[in-house]
């Protein structure tokens, strides 16, 4: 496969975006995870099968008889988490568990380590995480010794509810939840102490609670799409308990947002949110700086609704296409300081 390029748009060519168009020899579709070393990526090889490239050289990694998709995620580029999804054309339930498997690409071993949603590497590779639908638990696999596995009930009678979850340095699980009210919240359990804590309860039906971890910090995405929508990011110190004392960095009466990211910058927290302007609701994608405490628009696209995370670089998919934020010397190509009477 050949080496994957950014190509940069401009408003002239055959876009009206200004963003930066991730592109590649093969078809930019078939992509599931790519990095920049030895040009390697994980792909899809016809209908059924997911395949690794590497030194222009590939292999299948997975093949099934039926139709499947598959998702990759990965910490250091030699240890990767696959999801897969078996005959994806006739299982069409939103809450349909995923095959998870562990795959090392030096040794080419092939693991599954269990079925879930939404799973994750957390501490530099310490954790493995997902969430299990059928189940309603979220499960929390420590990878050097897989006998030490927690299971993490989940209140929400939602079928479809699927929490947002984090594990912070002091080894302690903080996930959302709700409540039998049908009220969000946050809740904390400690790994070691194998203690659970109620530490945020919202006070209103329809709020949508994200979170995301740093090495010292939590961060809260808290938003409504109601009558009286809006939205609220917060940061709170793993060391502190007291929800009152947490920071808040950006506060909006217009909502909602979600796909909260916190790991791609040291300065800045992304998320997707709602806009109102004279053109109508649109949905960008907003990064808050921690310096400026200011928020600026990074896309013009008007409908954004999904952030990949690859190699600490966001990419948008959409239309069949991926963009980039930045462009080839690294600067964001849109930097729209936010304000909400446009």
């Amino acid at each position: 496969m050949g080496f994957i390029k950014l190509l940069l748009l401009s408003t002239l060519s055959f876009s009206r975006t200004e963003l930066v168009e991730l592109t590649a020899k093969q078809n930019i579709q078939t992509l599931k995870y790519f990095y920049k070393k030895d040009d390697s990526n994980f792909y899809m090889r016809g209908k059924d099968s997911l395949a690794f490239s590497s030194n222009f050289k590939s292999y299948p990694v997975i093949t099934e008889e039926t139709a499947s998709q598959y998702g990759v995620t990965t910490w250091n580029n030699q240890d990767f988490l696959i999801w897969k999804s078996l005959d994806s054309h006739r299982v069409l339930s939103p809450n349909k568990d995923k095959k998870i498997f562990l795959y090392n690409v030096k040794s080419k071993t092939l693991e599954n380590i269990g079925e879930g949603v939404s799973p994750y590497f957390f501490r530099r590779g310490k954790f493995i995480s997902y969430y299990s639908m059928r189940n309603r638990e979220i499960v929390v696999i420590t990878t050097n010794n897989r006998a030490k596995t927690f299971r993490i009930k989940v209140n929400a009678k939602d079928p479809y509810f699927i929490p947002s979850f984090s594990i912070s340095t002091l080894d302690t699980l903080y996930y959302t939840d709700i409540n039998d009210r049908k009220r969000s919240g946050i809740l904390s359990f400690d790994l070691e102490k194998k203690k659970r804590s109620t530490l945020y309860k919202t006070t209103s039906l329809g709020i949508n609670l994200e979170l995301c971890g740093t090495n010292d910090n939590l961060y809260i995405l808290e938003s409504s799409s109601g009558k009286k929508s809006f939205t609220n990011l917060y940061r709170l110190n793993y060391i502190e308990t007291d929800i009152s004392k947490r920071d808040f960095l950006f506060e909006s009466a217009k909502g909602p947002a979600h796909s909260l990211h916190c790991q791609n910058d040291k300065e800045r927290i992304f998320f997707i949110k709602n806009l109102t302007g004279l053109s109508g609701k649109t949905s960008e994608v907003l990064s808050y700086h921690l310096k400026v405490k200011k928020a600026f628009i990074h896309s013009d696209l008007k409908f954004v609704t999904n952030l990949l995370s690859i190699e600490g670089k966001l990419y948008i998919p959409f239309r069949k296409k991926i963009y980039v934020l930045d462009d080839l010397k690294g600067k964001f190509k849109i930097n729209k300081e936010l304000k909400e009477d446009d």
